[in-house]
């Protein structure tokens, strides 16, 4: 054989797709074995399955939760309306009681309010009189004045029982 045809049998393997293949799966090969590539895949399929695990755990955990959850809300619409039913008795004996609690105030303040006019009454009353007894014995004064200068007679007779009367005293 000579050398053309070797180096044409060459050029024909060479460009060739299973000589290719053949080389590219010996290449693979030997990267396989020389970075020990079996433990990384592995190493990460088990970090994948690891992962997938956790995830379903957590999807588990998840839909528990949702479940508390909604019961939770089921309670927590019932004491809603626990706490609103109770807000609306709570508000209802209050307003009575400051309705109550008014009314007594009023009737202190109209009994007060009675006793400040009934003592004030009593006062103006009381003036009044005061008032009227002095016009009365002033009157009366003048009356009496009047008439002792009109009739001397009834003067005299005043002075006697006066004097009369000083004599019945005893020192």
């Amino acid at each position: 054989m000579d050398l053309d045809m070797l180096s044409k049998i060459w050029n024909i393997a060479l460009e060739s797709n299973l000589f290719n293949f053949v080389v590219l799966v010996g290449i693979l090969v030997f990267c396989i074995i020389k970075f020990d590539l079996k433990s990384v895949i592995t190493s990460g399929q088990e970090k994948i399955s690891k992962e997938i695990e956790d995830v379903k755990s957590n999807k588990e955990n998840s839909e528990k939760e949702l479940h508390k959850a909604k019961q939770s809300m089921k309670t927590l619409n019932l004491e809603v309306e626990r706490i609103l039913s109770d807000a609306k008795e709570n508000s209802k004996i209050i307003s009575e009681k400051i309705l109550d609690d008014a009314k007594k105030q009023t009737e202190n303040i109209k009994r007060n309010a009675d006793k400040v006019i009934s003592a004030e009454e009593k006062q103006i009353i009381s003036s009044l009189i005061k008032e009227v007894s002095k016009a009365s014995i002033n009157k009366s004064r003048e009356n009496i004045s009047n008439m002792l200068d009109n009739n001397i007679e009834m003067h005299e007779k005043y002075i006697n029982e006066s004097i009369d009367r000083l004599d019945g005293l005893k020192i």
